[in-house]
């Protein structure tokens, strides 16, 4: 996150779309519903990791798969 914060700030960071695909995007979709759902029991809100946290991972919120999306609803 740090890196992608620098870059932010330097204007080169560019989102990018999840895709899905755990060797692609360092991360798979059960590992996101896993760390959202731990957030959330923590005391987060949806939009605090929407707006946060998966911002900052590089990706656009609405490339994630419906799961995770739905799981942000609420």
């Amino acid at each position: 996150m740090i890196n992608t914060r620098v870059n932010e700030i330097r204007q080169t960071h560019e989102e990018k779309s999840f895709v899905g695909l755990e060797e692609k995007d360092g991360l798979s979709t059960d590992d996101l519903i896993t760390c959202i759902s731990q957030l959330k029991n923590s005391g987060f809100t949806s939009e605090q990791i929407k707006n946060d946290i998966l911002i900052n991972l590089g990706y656009k919120i609405n490339s994630f798969p419906s799961e995770i999306l739905e799981l942000l609803k609420s």
